[in-house]
């Protein structure tokens, strides 16, 4: 490796006619120089980036150092070059990696320089650091002490995401931006200062911090504010992100209108939320994993539930959707083990991919009239189902979309549904289906009642997706 190595370096260097000028404006010999490392001689690998500035590089051997030392400049042959970067995925999984020193003169870090590196407990970074990339110290699980450089503008995304014994960061007043993700799972997290400059803050940047108290905000930040440790935009019509260490009972502003995505995911202690009708949007993920939600209601004045919206609340029983929507997105209740009752109005017209998927204590539902098609898997594996009616405006059946429901054992398909997809009733044991329809107006996908109990047409064919 290192003969190839000391090859490309020479091949790149009889292509520097600037560089192999008499003069040797890099020459070791007329440099002022006081430590170099032989790049031959280093634990470390490196690429050249100009003709005289390197980057540190990864390299195989990395995985076994405990500790590393990047060196200020580098000697390759009568050349010297100074370690500017710390590469890309430059140390990534150095799962042995306890402590590294990166010297002042290392501009900035790269994406993924040292994600999974869960042995590292703390590192030092110069002031000369100006950027940090995406997912750097991403899944770096016992990293519990860090300081980010005050000539930082960006805090990307992922970069602490999974750090999981942090406890503590300071954000630099010069930072306009804070990536999605950027401290998601960071679950020892538990006190968060915006400073005045920041004017975005990505998706999921705090999502799973559960031990996050307040989340303050500068009071001259000019887009954001805060109530009680809550995030919202400034003049507090968007409720942005509720800290996950949050208990017992909210009260969402009559100022809000609108929910964002995630504002109280993995909020687990929150037992009750009081939502005003000033709300007229609940976003993506913006309830899901709320342990403690029992029940909710949604006033009148909400339009639109987005996806994901009470996905994986494990513990809630009951809830009212208000006449007022008209779509159930995807995902929205999946994953609701304990969901026993749900009240669809009839303004619903379509219920999404995966909408109940494994809501395993749901015995019932009504399907309005309305409802012209339910989506993929919609109600796959709610095998306590028992009781479903599919009304007439209901002109397709997604694949899988009762798939495993093995509690039904009888259903009626009328004559308005068309399509019925692969594995619409798959592992549907105990169940006996009636089919009121004709040949030439129903496609029936792959094995879409295999293992039930009979099928039974009204008719006298039907027209199949699949050779038999």
């Amino acid at each position: 490796m290192r003969k190839n190595f000391v090859l490309l370096i020479v091949s790149f260097l009889l292509c520097m006619p600037e560089v192999a000028s008499s003069k040797k404006k890099n020459d070791v010999q007329n440099s002022e120089i006081t430590e170099v490392v032989d790049a031959s001689n280093s634990q470390l690998k490196f690429n050249i980036l100009t003709d005289s500035t390197a980057e540190v590089t990864s390299d195989d051997s990395y995985w076994s150092l405990i500790s590393a030392t990047v060196p200020t400049k580098i000697r390759i042959g009568d050349y010297v070059f100074t370690v500017t970067r710390i590469g890309s995925k430059a140390f990534e999984k150095c799962q042995n990696l306890t402590s590294i020193e990166i010297p002042s003169s290392v501009a900035s870090i790269g994406d993924e320089a040292f994600s999974d590196c869960s042995s590292l407990t703390k590192i030092k970074i110069p002031s000369t650091v100006t950027s940090i990339g995406e997912g750097a110290f991403f899944g770096c699980k016992n990293l519990t002490d860090i300081n980010l450089p005050s000539n930082i503008t960006s805090i990307e995304y992922g970069v602490f995401e999974g750090c999981k014994e942090l406890t503590s960061i300071k954000i630099p007043s010069n930072v306009t931006r804070i990536g999605g993700v950027a401290f998601n799972k960071c679950t020892n997290l538990k006190k968060i200062e915006i400073p005045s400059k920041v004017t975005s803050i990505g998706n999921g940047a705090f999502h799973g911090c559960e031990k996050l108290k307040s989340i303050n905000v500068d009071p001259s930040n000019t887009e954001y504010s805060t109530i009680d440790g809550v995030l919202y935009n400034k003049d507090k019509t968007e409720i942005v992100v509720v800290p996950g260490a949050t208990k017992g009972k909210f009260t969402i502003p009559s100022s809000v209108i609108s929910i964002n995505k995630g504002a109280f995911a993995k909020c687990k202690e929150l037992k009750n939320i009081e939502i005003p009708s000033s709300v007229s949007f609940i976003g993506e993920f913006a309830f899901s994993s709320c342990d403690g939600l029992t029940s909710i209601e949604i006033p009148t004045s909400v339009t639109k539930i987005d996806d994901y919206a009470f996905s994986t609340c494990q513990n809630l029983k009951s809830i009212v959707i208000p006449s007022s929507v008209t779509i159930i997105g995807d995902w929205v209740f999946s994953h609701c083990y304990s969901l026993t009752s749900i009240e669809i109005p009839s303004s619903v017209t379509k219920i999404g991919d995966w909408a109940f998927a494994n809501c395993e204590e749901l015995t019932s539902i009504k399907i309005p009239s309305n409802v012209t098609s339910l989506g993929d898997r919609a109600f796959f594996h709610c095998f306590s189902l028992t009781d479903i009616n599919i009304p007439a405006s209901v002109t397709s059946l997604g694949d899988s979309s009762f798939e495993k429901c093995t509690g039904l054992t009888n259903i009626e398909i009328p004559a308005s549904v068309t399509f019925i997809g692969e594995k619409a009733f798959y592992e549907c044991k105990n169940l006996k289906v009636v089919i009121d329809n004709s040949e030439d107006k129903v496609k029936i996908g792959n094995d879409a009642f295999l293992e039930c109990e009979s099928v039974t047409f009204t008719k006298n064919a039907i027209e199949q997706t699949e050779q038999q």
